[in-house]
């Protein structure tokens, strides 16, 4: 490819520079997105849709028109990624200045004698061979000689591919997801990949459900904390329930105090006093029946069988007896 970094259209003695523009989503045929190619030309580097695979063979149809003539001359002012195509690197100067890559390419590669007002001009993508197996045409330098089919076990090698630089249409489309490397070979390609720092990262499907789990057994926690609770709250109210219960039936029988409440205290010391009296009274009056009823019995016992009363009785007799006959006598002397 030629290196001439700008082009100018004369006007008087003002020379102003033409940018070409791409400002719609330019859509490469499907066929460009597998066709990976060998070229011995290159040192048998393995290139993605490479303009020149041998002596007299082109293929562009996998490049938007303007791409051609910005990679002669000037960078694409405005640019929008094509299909297929990701911001690979926004620029910090100039300002809006970005490059474009395939999806899925690693990094960047610059080189070395780019112009400071197009720095990533004549630059080269760059990846790892994919996971995947993918279908490579080994070109010699004039026709194709083999097709091979190639993993990335297969050995240590790199697929490469042209970059779209230019300005970016809008703010927006300026993220930069890779940082470039500096290679000072003519090709532009690099041999060693320099994967750049991700600006986004997303969650695995392990975090996700880590974070689901932990959310889970939170939940779980707080509802079985929150029924323990509730399940001491109502034994406890069920306490306090029987206490009360207990506590009325013990002060219905109590006297009411100055407040108006029972004083179950003095109802307990009226009802033990009210007892003794009745015990004491009950005792009183068996005792006075008893002693109603046993005193003639005991008198009469003591008049039947008291021998010296008895005996005082005769002699009393003999002795009034014996005055009257005593008076008989006299008067009849």
């Amino acid at each position: 490819m030629a290196n001439m970094e700008t082009a100018t259209v004369t006007s008087g003695t003002a020379a102003v520079p033409v940018f070409p523009p791409l400002t719609t989503t330019f859509t490469p045929p499907a066929a460009c997105a597998t066709q990976f190619m060998m070229l011995q030309i290159d040192q048998n580097q393995i290139w993605m849709n490479p303009l020149t695979p041998a002596n007299g063979i082109t293929a562009t149809s996998c490049y938007a028109s303007q791409w051609l003539q910005s990679s002669s001359q000037v960078a694409f002012s405005p640019l929008v990624c094509p299909s297929g195509y990701q911001t690979q690197t926004a620029f910090a100067s100039p300002a809006g200045y970005i490059a474009c890559c395939p999806d899925g390419f690693e990094g960047l590669s610059l080189t070395a004698n780019a112009p400071d007002n197009r720095p990533a001009s004549g630059a080269t993508c760059y990846s790892g061979i994919f996971s995947s197996a993918i279908l490579v045409t080994e070109y010699n330098s004039s026709a194709i000689v083999t097709s091979t089919v190639l993993t990335a076990t297969d050995f240590n090698a790199q697929v490469y591919a042209y970059a779209y630089d230019g300005f970016a249409a809008s703010s927006g489309a300026t993220s930069s997801s890779k940082k470039p490397s500096q290679n000072s070979g003519s090709s532009g390609a690099s041999s060693t990949s320099t994967p750049g720092s991700q600006s986004t990262s997303s969650l695995g499907g392990g975090v996700i459900a880590g974070i689901v789990v932990g959310v889970i057994v939170a939940i779980a926690l707080f509802v079985g904390l929150v029924g323990f609770c509730l399940h001491r709250r109502r034994k406890r109210n069920q306490e306090e329930n029987a206490v009360h219960e207990v506590h009325g039936e013990s002060t219905a029988h109590g006297t009411r105090d100055s407040a108006g409440g029972f004083d179950s205290a003095a109802g307990h010391e009226s009802k033990d006093k009210k007892n003794r009296r009745i015990s004491e009274l009950s005792a009183e009056r068996r005792t006075s029946e008893l002693a109603a009823s046993s005193t003639p019995l005991l008198e009469l016992q003591e008049m039947e069988w008291d021998p010296a009363t008895k005996e005082r009785e005769r002699e009393e007799k003999r002795r009034r007896e014996s005055g009257v006959l005593g008076g008989t006598e006299r008067d009849a002397g």
